[in-house]
């Protein structure tokens, strides 16, 4: 992996803080030894309390990201400022009563009238705020507080003169928690911003300016039942961001929680930024200009229903939305406009709509090349009906043996496309489908030769399995098949049917993706494609370079943070910087921006050219103008003689990408042109490649087909022709159908013959073909394979990037530490499905194996996974052997999950009360106490939290990994999600409301759909008891708003009990956290 920190290893790596102004976001300017590409330059450091000092300004050039390069050069450096403490939430009192009143007040010394002051103030219930006698705000809602910027007059002597500002702040009670937190900065004339907070040295008065005492402090900011209000601390936004050398971030705008959670951002033509919120409206930001400070931002709403978008683009002055939730007329394709030129956007019209939403619903809208808006969807998204396609529309699941669906529920039912790419005029009247086979990527961008790649998601449940497919960066050919399916169902990347990625990129959460085209960011970051990864707070820089018809990869890390939940990014050319939005899930939000301050990159820049394109991509270029033909006469007109030529021709070739293309043009063709070239072929390649054409299309008979497969030697192929090989043979079968029994014999003897070979992926699919033809060897051959360590070395794990979310990396380490056999796995989902070549002995041994991979850790899914595999095995034993088998116990869930002390559910000792989530959240106000780890672990049983979700490798997996808790929730947050699930269900977890014949409602989660009806489970607490609905049976189906959780299972529980419940849950399974320090505070 590349590195910016010592790329030569010679340097030791020097980090300096700089403290970036208002809003608390602290940013590491990494320096370290020049850099190969920045060989005799000076490198810009930070130093603490400001910015790296602005560079000479370079000569004036011809272009606009010339002409922002030296803005900023000559931009001044933004003030320094002292570190912040901190704010407490304050009262007159320890018990705040109905209607109480209360007057609180701050006298601050200062050395002449400050240049400005700004007050941040959140008063529950409400304040009127003086300075200096004066009043200069109201605030009436602690989710929105009041920010007041006090500049010139306002600043005129109060009663103490020039030498001291007087703060006072007159609060109200109208019932329940009370209290005010403010934060108040002074910038002076001259010298360093400095700060107050409210805290034990404000003075508490009477109605009458009496003072009464110190004021009194009823918990930390972040704590109490008011959590981190956004926009007061933002200690959220205290974050430690590190960013390579001549780079600063700084905060653009921290978003009030009353706008939300932002997802989605755009640049417009005059560089103003247009954001959205996940579920709520959409909003327009004017950025400070460089070298201004956060208050000069401004944030503007836009009028209109439309919001909820997770895809926005501005083309030529309209606003472009991909609405994901229901807003306006629901998720769709929208297009929004100004229409009377008052710069204000009045207009919103659907476009085309969409059938669904949500998390894995339709994302990002780009401006292609071409003129035509691109928009990716996720794999819980139908075709849009799109009138054309560059995928032949011959796509099918294309499996040899039975899949079997996600163990925790997730995409049941789900079949091929999946995720989808596809482009559109600027109207939406004509869809053309571009890519398919995606899970759920979030965001598409185009280099400068207009070459498309997107970021995929893995699912992360899944690791540890064979089938687990890291997140991961693809190339986005025309007519590209990446291969997503649901369940165990996920094509190896080896498949020569799709498209394999550019780079894995391992565990993560992809979200936006931008290249640096548009900044002023010198080589290589101004041509790297910046890619955003939400849950570990981390944007990497991949550098791309051509490698055939397609691209190879390097990455580094450019920014991290801890947390930071990027969502998307922007390049911005009118002041050639990144601009990145942290937001998602109701996560506090806020606009970051990225820009260089080093020396002036223009010159390099300028003196770069275009390279001629590499002469395979040109072919493959060729080759994917013959995809736009969508129908028989379209083809028939449209590609002549030669092109079949062409295309034929380019089947044999040795890039992978230039064969894919070649097959789609002839998929793309009647048969009739082009399958009696296939008896005659002799490259094998070229055979291969038609073949599987031949079987995607129906042009031939499976005897044909399979013929000419045996005519290839196999002693003669390498790891990938084998690879290639049998895929064109399990197509054939897959496609054309099972033959008659002794066609099966004679199709399993040659690979009998073979197996196994030693070469996993080889073998994998060796067996998976010689489960589907009846061997009678394939069991006791893949036994004893079972009983071997795997060849292949596990999956290695990232430390660096894992440690970046205290939570989920530390889920990862521990897997990683006992990682499943991922062979072994394979062969016991294959061999499920074998009914041939059983002994006693054989069975003894298949099922022993299940109880030693349970010790083994992997995703969320994993051991349910074992679960079903081993059921499904089951079922299809004769009946008289089911019951010996069928009877073994599994190990007590509790047992396991107390280190086997008890099989029995633990109790609480109470007494418990109805608790309410205000109520929970105040137990942590004054701090945690003493609280026990040992008592945690154990309510986390009492609750029967542990029969739905897992925590720090146990449990079960009906519900969230609670493992991910610490640093993502406040204790409020926590309190509610256990005590009122149902205000906050996720779409992974949201259980489907099914309404039948006569009235009869039934809600539950899916897990098994086909033509005939659905299987549910109506309760997670039994998943073995499922209900049947016909499909004629099913009146209506709509996504449940009711949790599949129990509200109140905390209410068995004593005060104690509660804290040390929720204590263990933001620990994240850590006996050493600080909550356990006795000194730790409750928010």
């Amino acid at each position: 992996m590349r590195s910016t920190s010592d790329p030569d290893g010679t340097g030791a790596l020097r980090q300096l803080v700089l403290v970036a102004s208002l809003a608390g976001l602290v940013v590491l300017v990494v320096a370290a030894v020049s850099l190969p590409w920045d060989r005799g330059s000076s490198t810009v450091a930070g130093s603490a309390g400001g910015e790296p000092p602005p560079t000479a300004p370079a000569p004036p050039v011809p272009s606009a990201l010339e002409k922002a390069a030296l803005a900023q050069s000559a931009a001044p450096a933004p003030r320094p400022s002292t570190p912040r403490v901190p704010p407490k939430w304050i009262w007159s009192n320890a018990s705040p009563a109905p209607n109480e009143e209360v007057r609180l007040r701050r006298t601050i010394a200062t050395s002449g009238t400050p240049q400005r002051v700004v007050l941040r103030v959140s008063a529950d219930n409400t304040a009127v705020v003086r300075l200096n006698g004066r009043e200069i705000g109201r605030s009436s809602d602690w989710m929105t507080p009041l920010v007041v910027t006090v500049t010139g007059d306002g600043l005129a002597p109060g009663p103490d003169g020039a030498s001291s500002i007087v703060m006072e702040i007159d609060a109200r009670n109208e019932g329940g928690p009370a209290g005010v937190v403010a934060t108040v900065e002074i910038v002076p004339a001259d010298g360093p911003a400095f700060h107050v907070a409210t805290d034990e040295r404000w003075e508490s008065l009477d109605p009458d300016g009496s003072i009464v005492g110190p004021s009194t402090v009823l918990a930390t900011f972040g704590g109490g039942p008011w959590g981190a209000v956004p926009g007061v601390f933002d200690v959220e936004l205290d974050r430690h961001i590190v960013v390579p050398p001549g780079f600063v971030a700084e905060l653009v705008c921290a978003v009030p929680r009353s706008q939300g959670s932002w997802v989605s951002l755009a640049a417009d033509d005059r560089g103003r930024l247009l954001a959205s919120d996940q579920g709520g409206g959409v909003y327009r930001i004017t950025p400070m200009p460089i070298g201004s400070e956060a208050e000069a931002t401004v944030v503007e709403s836009i009028d209109l229903p439309v919001g909820a978008a997770q895809g926005l683009a501005v083309v030529d002055g309209t606003l472009y939305c991909v609405i994901s939730e229901n807003r306006a007329e629901g998720p769709g394709f929208y297009r929004v406009r100004d229409t009377d030129g008052d710069d204000r956007y009045d207009e919103a019209t659907l476009l085309r709509g969409f059938t669904s939403g949500g998390e894995h619903g339709p994302h990002a809208v780009v401006e292609g090349p071409d003129g035509m808006l691109y928009i990716v969807a996720g794999n819980h998204t139908p075709l849009p009906d799109p009138e054309r396609s560059l995928v032949p529309r011959c796509w099918s699941e294309d499996l040899l043996l039975p899949r079997l669906w996600d163990a925790g529920g997730h995409a049941v039912g789900i079949l091929a496309p999946g995720g989808w790419i596809c482009r559109t005029d600027r109207d939406g009247s004509m869809f053309e489908l571009v890519a398919i086979g995606l899970r759920n990527a979030y965001d598409i961008a185009f280099d400068d030769d207009g070459e498309l790649f997107t970021y995929d998601a893995d699912m992360e449940w899944d690791m540890g399995a064979p089938w687990y497919r890291p997140t991961r960066l693809c190339h986005v050919v025309s007519g590209a098949e990446f291969g997503w399916r649901s369940g165990t169902g996920k094509w190896p990347a080896e498949h020569p049917d799709s498209v394999p990625p550019v780079l894995d990129l391992g565990p993560g959460s992809p979200t936006g993706l931008a290249f640096g085209r548009g900044t002023n960011f010198p080589e290589p970051y101004r041509s790297a494609l910046f890619a955003l990864d939400w849950t570990f707070g981390t944007m990497r820089a991949i550098h791309l370079r051509p490698s055939g018809a397609g691209f190879a990869a390097e990455t580094e890390v450019f920014m991290t943070g801890q947390p930071l939940p990027l969502a998307d990014a922007v390049a911005n050319e009118h002041d050639g910087a990144l601009y990145l939005v942290v937001g998602g899930r109701g996560l506090p939000s806020a606009i970051l921006r990225v820009r260089w301050v080093g020396e002036d990159p223009g010159a390099a820049r300028l003196a770069a050219s275009a390279a001629a394109e590499d002469p395979v991509r040109a072919l493959r270029h060729r080759l994917e103008a013959l995809h736009r033909f969508e129908t028989v006469d379209e083809a028939r007109a449209g590609a002549g003689p030669e092109d079949i030529d062409l295309a034929w021709s380019a089947l044999g070739h040795d890039d992978r990408l230039v064969r894919y293309a070649a097959r789609v043009a002839l998929e793309h063709q009647p048969p009739d042109r082009w399958i009696d070239r296939l008896a005659g072929e002799q490259r094998t390649a070229a055979r291969i490649a038609a073949t599987i054409a031949a079987a995607r299309c129906g042009a031939a008979g499976l005897p044909t087909l399979l013929a000419g497969l045996d005519t290839i030697p196999w002693n003669a192929l390498d790891e990938h022709g084998r690879l290639d090989l049998l895929r064109a043979r399990s197509l054939c079968l897959i496609r054309l159908g099972k033959p008659d029994a002794l066609t099966c014999r004679s199709l399993a003897a040659p690979m009998e013959s073979i197996y196994p070979t030693g070469q996993d992926l080889v073998d994998r699919q060796l067996c998976d073909l010689l489960v589907f033809l009846d061997s009678p060897v394939v069991v006791a051959r893949t036994v004893p394979l079972m009983e071997r360590a795997d060849a292949s070395p596990a999956e290695a794990v990232d430390e660096a990037l894992l440690g970046r979310s205290e939570s989920y990396g530390q889920v990862i380490l521990r897997m990683a530490a006992s990682q499943p056999q991922r062979q072994q796995v394979h062969d016991a989902l294959a061999l499920r499905c074998a009914t041939k070549g059983w002994t006693p002995d054989l069975r003894e041994r298949y099922f022993r194996w299940f109880e030693s991979a349970r010790r083994t850790s992997g995703g969320l899914s994993f051991v349910g996974f074992l679960d079903n595999i081993r059921a499904d095995a089951l079922a299809r034993m004769p009946e008289a052997e089911r019951k010996r088998y069928a009877d073994r116990s599994e190990d007590d869930l509790f047992g396991s999950a107390l280190g086997g002390a008890s099989a029995e559910r633990p109790q609480p000792v109470g007494p418990g009360r109805a608790w309410t989530t205000d109520e929970a959240a105040a137990l942590a106000r004054d701090g945690w106490g003493q609280r026990s780890y040992e008592n945690g672990q154990r309510m986390f049983a009492a609750a029967m939290c542990i029969q739905c979700h897992r925590f720090a490798g146990t449990g079960r997996m009906g519900g969230p990994d609670l493992t991910t808790v610490p640093g993502r929730f406040t204790i409020r947050d926590l309190a509610e999600a256990v005590i009122e699930p149902s205000r906050t269900v996720s779409d992974q977890y949201r259980q489907s409301e099914f309404v039948v014949r006569n009235d009869r409602v039934v809600i539950g989660r899916i897990v098994d759909r086909d033509e005939q009806g659905v299987t549910v489970v109506e309760n997670l607490l039994a998943p073995q008891a499922t209900t049947r609905l016909p499909a004629a049976d099913i009146v209506a189906e709509h996504p449940s708003l009711v949790s599949p959780m129990m509200p109140h299972l905390v209410d068995r529980l004593n005060g104690d009990e509660l804290l040390d419940l929720l204590a263990y849950l933001l620990s994240g399974g850590d006996p050493r956290h600080a909550v356990y320090s006795g000194a730790a505070s409750g928010g």
